[in-house]
């Protein structure tokens, strides 16, 4: 996201379509299929607070869920956590 920076993005509008770019266009670049929240996707996400996805990558706020494969490996306190678990 340093390059939209330096290319003056300062708008949601200017910063949301660089991170669909290093996102979405890198899984494409590298070839990647089932990228994204689908079904049948291989489930890896992320979760952080924020308002926006512009927001997200400005302010770098922490990671309050990190799921690899459908697996959690991550979960901050501030989360609750499922019954029986």
């Amino acid at each position: 996201m340093h390059l939209a920076y330096r290319s003056t993005f300062r708008r949601d509008e200017d910063i949301e379509p660089a991170l669909e770019a290093v996102t979405h266009g890198g899984a494409r670049a590298l070839g990647l299929a089932g990228y994204g929240l689908a079904e049948c996707a291989s489930a890896d996400l992320v979760v952080v607070g924020a308002e926006t996805p512009a927001h997200a990558v400005v302010t770098r706020p922490p990671r309050d869920l990190v799921v690899k494969a459908g697996h959690i490996v991550h979960r901050t306190t501030a989360l609750s956590r499922p019954p029986g678990r």
